[in-house]
């Protein structure tokens, strides 16, 4: 899956620790990548080129995957996706994006949490904001894919 800013991506080797104490142990199935992204949008003044690598740890957990960025400037990044009953989500549509169309059973649920220097936060915050529907569709088309395939 990609967003509007990758670029390219390498597996790196397992990390056996997390970094930051809020983060839960990594699983062995967890798989290391450094991720290149062209960021235009960084906040001025900061030093930082438009074109920004960082790691990520994906982690497949019981009812969705774990997702733990950690770029310079010490930003942590953790996003969960979720998959889970439609009737046990709470929030509005606009933050529901349904597996199955027209008032489906299944909904994917996706929780972030950002940890950053004031310069960063509302940076990271607003990239969230402006992809997640594009993040969610590809995620959801993943998962029909996998579906129709029977896997």
């Amino acid at each position: 899956m990609s967003h509007p800013e990758y670029s390219s991506h390498e597996g790196l080797a397992r990390n056996p620790t997390p970094t930051k104490p809020f983060l839960a142990p990594l699983d062995s199935d967890t798989k290391r990548y450094r991720v290149t992204d062209h960021m235009p949008g960084l906040p001025k003044g900061l030093g930082l080129p438009s074109t920004v690598s960082f790691e990520c740890e994906i982690t497949n957990v019981e009812n969705g995957i774990d997702w733990i960025v950690k770029a310079p400037m010490g930003l942590v990044q953790n996003t969960t996706w979720r998959i889970v009953k439609r009737a046990d989500v709470q929030g509005t549509k606009e933050q529901v994006n349904e597996l199955v169309e027209d008032g489906g059973e299944w909904a994917l649920v996706e929780d972030v949490r950002i940890e950053a220097n004031r310069l960063l936060v509302g940076t990271v915050r607003s990239k969230c904001e402006a992809n997640w529907r594009g993040i969610q569709r590809k995620f959801v088309e993943h998962v029909k894919g996998m579906q129709s395939a029977g896997l």
